[in-house]
C-alpha cells in the first residue's frame, strides 16, 4: 500500500511566494488526508485519495458513482445505468474501451514497460492500458479509476499534487487530446519527471473540440520539438488501437508513440 502521505502536498494552498514555491506535505488524519496548512481536508474512499481543490464540487458530479455499492442487485444497477448520471457515462465508456479489444498499442506497451524505474505514475490513466500494478494511476473519472489494477489517486493531472522530479517514470497514455489543456499537461509531466527518467507517451491526437478547444490542441510535432528542447532522447514509432462504441462500429487510431529519455545535463 502507498503511503500517500509521503509523497502528496496540498493543491489548495500550494503558491508562490517571491519567486518561491511554498508546498504543505499533506498528513494522515481521521478523515483520511490534511493539511496541516490550510486545514484542508481530503478523504479517503476504498483506499483512494481524492486530492483536489475543490474535493465538495468534484463530489457533487460523482457522488452516485462513489456510493453506489458493488453488490447491488442487477435490476437495480441496470435502472441506474439508464439514467443520466456519472455512472452512465463511465459504463458507455468503458465498453467502449473494452470492446475494442488488445491492439498493438498493447504489445508496444507491454515491451516498453517491461523495465522500468519507479517510482512511477500514470497521469490520465483511466482503466490503464498496461498490466502493471506498481503505476500509480492518477483520474479523475472514479468508476474507470476503480478499474485500475495499481494503487490509485483522484486528482487533477493539469494540477497533480506532486512535488517536481518526484517521478522516475511518467506516463501519458492517450490523454494529451482528451483534456483541456494538453500544452500544460505535457509540461506538468515534464515537471515531475526526474532527471534521467523516463516519459513514456502515446497519442492518436484526435481531439474533439468541446473536450480541448481548438486554440489549445498541439499536434505531434508540436509534441517532439518541445521535447527535443527539453533535452530528451526521443525513440518515436506509430502503434494501432482500437475502441469499439457499439456492435456495429470499431475505430482504428492510429497513434504516436514516444520512449523518451531525460536529459541528466539540462
Amino acid at each position: 500500500m502507498v503511503d500517500f502521505s509521503a509523497i502528496l502536498v496540498c493543491p489548495v494552498c500550494r503558491s508562490f511566494d517571491n519567486g518561491n514555491l511554498f508546498v504543505s506535505p499533506l498528513k494522515t488524519s481521521p478523515v483520511g488526508l490534511a493539511c496541516p496548512s490550510c486545514n484542508a481536508s481530503f478523504p479517503v474512499v476504498d483506499e483512494t485519495p481524492i486530492v483536489l481543490p475543490d474535493v465538495d464540487t468534484w463530489l457533487e458530479s460523482e457522488l452516485i458513482s462513489v456510493v453506489a455499492r458493488k453488490d447491488l442487485p442487477n435490476h437495480v444497477f441496470h435502472r441506474l445505468l439508464r439514467a443520466d448520471t456519472p455512472l452512465r457515462r463511465d459504463h458507455l465508456r468503458m465498453a467502449t474501451y473494452n470492446g475494442g479489444g488488445r491492439s498493438p498499442l498493447h504489445d508496444w506497451l507491454d515491451e516498453t514497460l517491461v523495465k522500468i524505474d519507479l517510482p512511477a505514475v500514470d497521469l490520465g490513466c483511466g482503466m490503464a492500458n498496461h498490466s502493471r500494478s506498481d503505476i500509480l494511476g492518477v483520474d479523475l473519472d472514479w468508476t474507470m479509476l476503480q478499474r485500475y489494477n495499481g494503487p490509485k489517486l483522484v486528482s487533477d493531472v493539469l494540477n497533480p499534487p506532486f512535488v517536481a522530479g518526484q517521478f522516475k517514470t511518467v506516463l501519458l497514455l492517450n490523454i494529451l487530446d482528451s483534456c483541456k489543456q494538453p500544452f500544460v499537461l505535457l509540461q506538468q509531466a515534464d515537471a515531475l519527471l526526474a532527471t534521467g527518467g523516463r516519459l513514456i507517451l502515446s497519442c492518436p491526437f484526435s481531439y474533439v473540440d468541446h473536450v480541448t478547444p481548438p486554440s489549445n490542441q498541439i499536434g505531434e510535432d508540436f509534441v517532439t520539438h518541445f521535447l527535443r528542447q527539453r533535452g530528451y532522447a526521443l525513440t518515436v514509432k506509430e502503434s494501432n488501437w482500437s475502441l469499439k462504441p457499439n456492435d456495429r462500429t470499431i475505430v482504428n487510431h492510429r497513434c504516436l508513440t514516444i520512449d523518451a529519455k531525460k536529459s541528466i545535463c539540462e
